[in-house]
């Protein structure tokens, strides 16, 4: 990456994951306030990562208030949510 070079191109992003790159104009000794930045993110993905993978459902009865979730261990971030 040529840092001073707005059409630059960035090698070595195959680490999967999120990388940030911040762009920065100044406006020489005559600007006023800050300097004025963008963010562009890449986000690079393992085409070979596991897929999602919870194991058995669970029957519960009540009064039980709380089970145990086991989700396999992502390679990104992951998250529960509520289905439908």
């Amino acid at each position: 990456m040529e840092p001073n070079n707005p059409t630059t191109s960035v090698s070595n992003a195959s680490r999967s994951g999120l990388h940030e790159l911040i762009w920065t104009i100044y406006n020489g000794m005559c600007g006023f306030g800050p300097p004025s930045t963008d963010t562009l993110r890449i986000r690079v993905y393992d085409s070979e990562a596991p897929l999602a993978m919870t194991g058995e459902s669970i029957s519960a009865c009540t009064p039980t208030s709380s089970v145990v979730l086991q989700g396999n261990d992502p390679v990104f971030p992951a998250t529960w949510a509520h289905g439908h």
